[in-house]
């Protein structure tokens, strides 16, 4: 688990009691939820819907699948465990998440705990129930009531057709309705026939004096019995053909020395005469198209080749322009293979994926050399793209990669459009600087995998 969860083990916690608190942080769970597969989080979102101290024979009759292999992840993982009764439980922060999974509301108890005593006597008269009894005892009352099957089920039956037209979209849309409904402090509903229909009966419940919700039970059995969550296989695994490693690494190598080079004329022109900055920071596309005129490369590498020598602290902005630095003399005296070193390095901390395609709301390229935001994190898809290369075999379809990708880290890449575009540029990236070669991976790439930048 701690090979899992290695942020709880630093430093070296005194006590279990120590370690179980740095588990259940917040902060420390989110970040484990980017690293988990795509049947983990929906095993997940399924035990939120069932709610904590679920039963495991309740988890497997609501997926569409065997979920023991991802419950032994989530385990491993600490996020869920099974108590001393085999109940699931799950960690801390899982049980108060927000948000409503596959369009699911709010668990119905919870719901009912903020209404008054007066709200929950009206609504167990209306319901059939009777009205005695301390809060608590109301509210358990109501839940089992108001849950139960065969009430729902004939509850929908004699509804108008209006109230089961808004049941539907409440079923499968979305599980509120705002802002018509509303409600005063006695739980008198106001508003069109249908809503007052539903809360007058307990299918629909107040959340607040002017959203109402339909719990997530009544939402679940208005699905029907054989309503299932996707537990989703692996992908295939991507298309790739054999390819000779020394083929790999004679491409790598050239790659490499066509970097440097460019990067060496690069400082060179730029020594002579400096990029010219936007007034509000960064080198806007026409100095970038100067440039590639005058490199005779294209915009995409060359702003690749500026981000990099800048990360690598060969250039840098002095006043208005862009002019290489004292540092950038002792670089250009290196070996080619010491000069593509801090140029790996740059990339490969990188924040930004500098030649993924950006276009700002006015329908402007952002400059190079200015911060821009980026939605996803740069770093962690490089390592993925490198990790999924093999050495001795080349992508044939590098769609299939994203797709693996996309299974893989859901929740990094909930976008697989996005994932496509930015995996894309990165994977070309890659080649430009010899990472990869020929869809496969190269010694150089393997090298800042280890983290042995020198090699």
């Amino acid at each position: 688990m701690l090979r899992h969860r290695p942020d709880a083990a630093r430093p070296a916690p005194r006590t279990l009691g120590e370690l179980a608190g740095r588990l259940a942080e917040p902060a420390s769970v989110a970040d484990v939820l980017h690293h988990l597969d795509l049947p983990c989080i929906e095993v997940l979102d399924a035990l939120r819907l069932l709610g904590d101290g679920a039963a495991p024979a309740q988890l497997a009759g609501l997926l569409a699948g065997d979920p023991s292999e991802a419950l032994q992840r989530l385990a491993d993982h600490a996020l869920v465990w099974p108590d001393g009764s085999g109940r699931l439980r799950l960690a801390g922060p899982l049980r108060n998440a927000e948000g409503a999974p596959h369009r699911l509301g709010r668990p119905l108890r919870p719901l009912l705990s903020c209404y008054t005593v007066e709200q929950l006597r009206l609504l167990a008269q209306r319901t059939g129930l009777a009205a005695a009894g301390r809060k608590s005892e109301l509210v358990d009352a109501l839940h089992a009531h108001l849950t139960d099957p065969t009430r729902v089920a004939a509850q929908v039956a004699a509804a108008p057709l209006p109230a089961r037209r808004l049941l539907e979209e409440l079923t499968w849309k979305a599980p509120s309705i705002a802002p018509a409904f509303r409600a005063d402090y006695r739980g008198v509903a106001f508003g069109p026939h249908e809503q007052r229909w539903l809360m007058e009966r307990g299918l629909v419940v107040a959340s607040d004096y002017v959203t109402a919700e339909l719990p997530r039970e009544i939402g679940l059995v208005l699905r029907g019995p054989g309503y299932r969550l996707p537990l989703t296989p692996p992908p295939p695994q991507p298309a790739t053909a054999p390819v000779e490693p020394a083929v790999v690494a004679e491409a790598a190598g050239a790659a490499g020395l066509a970097a440097v080079a460019a990067v060496t004329q690069l400082v060179a022109t730029l020594a002579a005469a400096p990029l010219a900055q936007l007034s509000g920071g960064g080198v806007g596309i026409r100095e970038l198209k100067r440039v590639a005129k005058l490199l005779q490369l294209d915009l995409p590498a060359v702003r690749l080749w500026l981000e990099l020598a800048a990360a690598a602290g060969l250039v840098v902005t002095a006043g208005a322009e862009v002019l290489p630095t004292a540092a950038s003399d002792e670089w250009q005296r290196a070996d080619p293979g010491r000069r593509l070193v801090p140029l790996l390095t740059a990339w490969w901390r990188c924040t930004e994926v500098p030649t993924a395609p950006v276009v700002e709301e006015a329908g402007r390229t952002p400059p190079a050399l200015a911060p821009r935001w980026q939605p996803r994190p740069a770093v962690q898809l490089r390592r993925d793209v490198l990790a999924s290369l093999a050495t001795d075999r080349g992508l044939l379809d590098p769609a299939h990669l994203w797709a693996a990708l996309a299974w893989r880290r859901p929740l990094a890449y909930p976008d697989l459009d996005e994932l496509t575009t930015r995996g894309t540029a990165t994977l070309a990236e890659a080649e430009l600087l010899g990472v990869a070669a020929r869809g496969a991976g190269s010694a150089l790439g393997e090298a800042l995998r280890e983290g042995d930048e020198a090699r």
